[in-house]
């Protein structure tokens, strides 16, 4: 399905690009064979350098034509650079501007935000499918800087346009609502405006993304009106310079340097004394940032060439800086201080953005904030190809989590098999227990609500404390097994032993039958006459089969479900405890959002499985427990999604202490 939209999309792409580029394509083809530079990744640097020129015929337009020229170049650049790929843009901008314009006023924002970072997590889940582990170039780079610029759009419109008077109002002190009123938009601009604010050529690629009001102001003319013009002139065409000179010496020595200093050399020549060996990693390391520097500061050049980046001008009419759209300040990183010094330093427009529309429009959450880098960064494993470990053997550090002896001579004996003989009778109880759930309720309509309340409260406390046990014994296996072994490993190598002998095995078979006592919870949840919702039995009943299914077929990846849902339950259900003896605790968000993370890194699991199937590589997963897989975690990251949108950001009316696992 996914593959039929894409190259349905790429078809219609393909029929929107109204050059080709097949003369200059292939003289960039005969270069890259020269030069040893791959064809994709020299397109994208001659496009950093051709926005100079283009910067100067920008400067000389007057300001109606800017927009057209910024918006066209910013096309062509993006169809010479990424093909048809090109298309995934438009397709967002328009949604974007279209949204806003015409979407309900109070939750535009909103929506523009859902909508942009949804696209983005799964162009990320599509690179992984078609290209895991590649380097060559898409159009995911430039989607992610694109969606800074189309979620602040969408929040600035909302400042100026629906939230304008409460902005005006603010205490002046309050500098969340001054940067707001600083960037807000009173009108939207005309489609041509907002396109050449999405595609200006000189920000497409690279960045740095910056906000609208600034690109409008800069085209207008507002920011220099009271500059002397050759000060500003001389100033800009300097400031312009220097960047495109330091991106040029980080080039430089990327290209004298990059094979003299490398991790591998680094790490596996045994003859290197322990100095220059740590020398030499921070020379890798940096060479590694150099490309950063490079691509950004060339950017940056340009961008600043345009007019774009002045930072005031002060009573005399000179111009204060041209820093003010920046990606990097590279010695405020180099010699950073604190991780805080350096998260500021580095990529300076995508930690603007988060705490402007991201950190500060939740309630100051940082965990919301880090759950949206990390979706806009990407989903990328590791991985690497190694033989099953043996527990011990291959892992002596974790013998120290595991003491008791009757835990590491556990060997599965009769589970494996009666999982296997007993697949239909399961699937026979979860009809009883759908008829059941109706039948109760129906029952219970002509009662009086039992409180139960002690029982509850000891029956969370149990289901809590077993999950965090579960967790401390499976995670730290799961852990290491990634950062010994890789994803691959983890993914697709037999599921021997952690299934059948010792700790981890015995915590991975009390998970699996679990879920049968599990179903007690809508008991609780019907005799107390609490709203039964959709997402709760569906989820019963489904984990149930799938991990019955996963468990008679061995599936190598469920030690990835096992340790995720332990820990969640962990946190879950101890939440639950809480609510049961009325102590409010203030992390009713926290649960929801690993509960979505859960379903994220169950999809991705899937993904890999798929991939590694798909290209012959040796795997041992059960193609039809991946299908189970890919649809039970799919419905449960939209099901999770749409009960987090509506309690936390729509506001709908939820039922107290309502069950969502």
């Amino acid at each position: 399905m996914m593959e039929y939209v894409l190259t349905t999309l790429d078809n219609i792409a393909l029929a929107c690009c109204p050059f080709k580029f097949e003369l200059l394509h292939a003289h960039v083809e005969s270069l890259s064979k020269l030069i040893g530079f791959a064809p994709d990744q020299l397109r994208y640097t001659l496009s950093l350098f051709a926005a100079y020129p283009l910067a100067l015929v920008f400067r000389t337009l007057p300001a109606g034509l800017k927009h057209w020229f910024a918006f066209l170049s910013g096309v062509f650049m993006a169809q010479f650079v990424l093909g048809s790929q090109w298309i995934h843009s438009f397709i967002a901008a328009t949604v974007t501007y279209f949204l806003v314009k015409y979407g309900p006023k109070s939750s535009a924002p909103k929506l523009v935000f859902l909508f942009n970072m949804t696209y983005l997590s799964l162009s990320h889940l599509y690179r992984l499918y078609v290209d895991y582990l590649g380097w060559s170039l898409d159009f995911t780079g430039p989607q992610m800087l694109l969606v800074i610029k189309l979620t602040s759009f969408a929040y600035n419109c909302y400042d100026g346009i629906v939230d304008g008077e409460a902005i005006k109002k603010a205490d002046p002190s309050n500098k969340v609502y001054q940067t707001r009123k600083k960037y807000a938009i009173s009108q939207l601009p005309s489609l041509v405006e907002f396109y050449g604010f999405a595609y200006c050529f000189s920000t497409f690629l690279a960045g740095p993304a910056f906000e609208y009001r600034s690109y409008a102001e800069a085209i207008s003319g507002t920011t220099l009106k009271l500059a002397k013009k050759s000060s500003a002139l001389v100033s800009c065409f300097g400031a312009a310079l220097s960047k495109l000179a330091i991106g040029l010496v980080c080039m430089g020595s990327i290209a004298r340097f990059g094979n003299v200093f490398t991790l591998d050399g680094a790490f596996n020549d045994p003859t290197l004394p322990l100095l220059y060996r740590g020398f030499a990693v921070y020379m890798a390391l940096l060479l590694t940032r150099c490309k950063y520097y490079c691509a950004w500061k060339i950017a940056e050049g340009a961008t600043v060439l345009c007019g774009f980046g002045c930072e005031g001008v002060d009573a005399e009419g000179t111009v204060l800086g041209w820093n003010a759209v920046s990606n990097v300040d590279i010695l405020g990183f180099e010699l950073g201080q604190s991780i805080r010094d350096l998260s500021r330093a580095w990529n300076k427009g995508t930690q603007a953005w988060l705490e402007r529309y991201v950190y500060s429009r939740n309630g100051n959450s940082l965990l919301v904030t880090y759950f949206v880098s990390a979706f806009w960064h990407g989903f990328y494993p590791g991985m690497s190809f190694p033989r099953t470990p043996a527990l011990h053997e291959e892992y002596p550090a974790l013998s120290l989590l595991y003491p008791f002896e009757w835990e590491n001579n556990w060997y599965f004996t009769w589970e494996h098999g009666f999982c296997k003989d007993t697949m239909g009778h399961v699937i026979v109880l979860c009809a009883i227990y759908c008829a059941l759930c109706l039948g109760g309720r129906e029952v219970m309509r002509s009662r009086q609500a039992f409180g139960l309340q002690s029982a509850l409260a000891l029956w969370n406390l149990g289901l809590a404390t077993f999950s965090i046990m579960g967790a401390i014994r499976t995670v730290p296996f799961l852990l290491n097994t990634l950062a010994v072994r890789g994803w691959y490993h983890a993914v697709c190598a037999e599921a021997m032993p952690h299934y059948g002998h010792g700790p981890v095995s015995f915590w991975v078979t009390l998970f699996i039958f679990s879920k049968i006592p599990e179903l007690v919870d809508t008991m609780f949840i019907v005799l107390r006459k609490k709203p039964l919702i959709f997402l709760h039995w569906y989820h019963h009943i489904t984990v149930l089969m799938f991990c019955w299914h996963a468990y008679a077929n061995l599936s190598p990846s469920g030690l990835f479900f096992v340790a995720m849902n332990y820990t969640v339950h962990g946190v879950m259900y101890f939440y639950y405890f809480l609510a049961a003896i009325n102590i409010r605790a203030s992390w009713a968000k926290f649960v929801t959002v690993i509960q979505l993370l859960q379903m994220v890194v169950g999809v991705a699991v899937c993904v890999a499985g798929v991939y590694y199937l798909k290209t012959g590589t040796p795997c041992q997963l059960d193609r039809e427990n991946l299908k189970w897989g890919i649809l039970m975690y799919s419905s449960y990251f939209a099901l999770f999604l749409k009960f987090f949108l509506e309690r936390y950001f729509f506001k709908k009316p939820v039922a107290d202490k309502k069950k969502t696992l």
